[in-house]
C-alpha cells in the first residue's frame, strides 16, 4: 500500500491517501481541507498521480477531519462512510465551523453507508479492517491493514499522546478500552494519527506517558 499524507487547516489535521500497490484505486481518509487552496493541493496530488478515488473514510466526524468531504465528493463523484454513532456530528458541522470561527460554508455530508467494528474493506488485494475505538467520539474508528502492518487511528492515538475526552461526545472509560485494543496489535504496526507524526505501536507502548 502507498500512503500519501497532506496536512490541512489551522488544527494541522492529517489527511491520508491510501492507494493500492498494484493499481490506482484510493481511499481518502479524513479530508479536512478548509480553504480552496488546500482543496486544490489535495486535487493536485490526486490528479498528478492519476489516482482513482474510491471513497471517503472518516475516522470520526469532528469538523477538522470532515470539512472537505463535500468538495471531494463533488469533484470525484464518490461517497463518504463513517460510523453511525458519529452521524449527528456531521449534521451539526456548519454550527461547529461557525462556532470555531471558520468562514467555510458546507452542507451536511450525507453518509452513503456506515463502517462498523469488524467490517472488512477491500482495496485491491488488501483488506482494511474497521476497529471501533470510541472515546474521543462515540463513533470513532480506526482503519487497520494487518498485511501492511499499518493503522489509521484518527484522534484516538497520537505520537506521545491520546485523544481528548472532554467533549460532550467523549468518554475516558471508552478511550481506555479502545487504547487497550490498539496496544494489543503487533508492535511493529505503523500508526498514522489524525494529527502529528507517524509512530508505531511499540514506541507508544514504551514511551507514551498516557499509556504507562
Amino acid at each position: 500500500m502507498i500512503v500519501r499524507t497532506l496536512t490541512f487547516n489551522p488544527l494541522s489535521e492529517n489527511c491520508y491517501l491510501l492507494t493500492e500497490e498494484e493499481g490506482l484505486r484510493t481511499f481518502i481518509i479524513d479530508p479536512g481541507c478548509s480553504t480552496l487552496k488546500e482543496f486544490a493541493d489535495l486535487k493536485r496530488v490526486i490528479d498528478e498521480n492519476h489516482l482513482i478515488p474510491d471513497r471517503i473514510l472518516l475516522t470520526h466526524t469532528h469538523f477538522d477531519h470532515a470539512m472537505g468531504a463535500e468538495q471531494v465528493e463533488n469533484a470525484y463523484a464518490i461517497s463518504t462512510y463513517a460510523h453511525y454513532l458519529d452521524e449527528d456530528l456531521l449534521v451539526k458541522m456548519q454550527h461547529y465551523l461557525s462556532f470555531f470561527g471558520f468562514e467555510q460554508k458546507t452542507k451536511s455530508v450525507h453518509l452513503a453507508g456506515y463502517v462498523e467494528d469488524g467490517d472488512e474493506l477491500r482495496l485491491g488485494g488488501t483488506t482494511i479492517r474497521v476497529i471501533h475505538v470510541p472515546g474521543h467520539t462515540h463513533g470513532g474508528v480506526a482503519f487497520y491493514s494487518p498485511e501492511n502492518k499499518m493503522i489509521f487511528t484518527g484522534d484516538t492515538l497520537f505520537c506521545g499522546s491520546v485523544g481528548r475526552t472532554d467533549f460532550a461526545e467523549g468518554s475516558a472509560v471508552e478511550l481506555s478500552d479502545s487504547l487497550r485494543r490498539l496496544m494489543a496489535l503487533p508492535p511493529e504496526t505503523v500508526v498514522y494519527p489524525g494529527h502529528g507524526n507517524t509512530t508505531t505501536i511499540a514506541f507508544e507502548q514504551k514511551n507514551n506517558p498516557f499509556l504507562q
